[in-house]
């Protein structure tokens, strides 16, 4: 998630417009990277040994557009799988939050 109007739609979403930007990019980082690892957990799940064993080379060697073209390549809707994995994350966190709120 690294459009900056998606990023801010989410922090308004959130009610998170209060903290400091510091604040608030920590916690896109930390939303971010639960989002891909649940979303590569789905994935994974899916590959073949012989594709994991690909797709383990290509995130050691750490090259982000070789690891987002294998995606790709292999799951053609990995851009709405993307977009569905954050629209429900955000709904658990709307959840959450709103649940903190009460217990305040």
């Amino acid at each position: 998630m690294n459009n900056s109007s998606s990023q801010k739609d989410l922090i308004k979403e959130l009610g998170l417009e209060e903290l400091s930007e510091e604040a608030q990019a920590k916690i896109i980082s930390k939303i971010t990277e639960q989002i891909l690892k649940r979303l590569m957990i789905e994935i994974l799940s899916e590959l073949s040994e012989e594709e994991k064993k690909e797709f383990d080379i290509l995130v050691k060697e750490g090259n982000r557009q070789k690891i987002n073209e294998f995606l790709k390549q292999k799951f053609p809707d990995y851009e709405e799988r993307l977009k569905n994995e954050i629209e429900k994350y955000k709904e658990e966190m709307k959840k959450t939050i709103e649940m903190l709120k009460k217990e305040i």
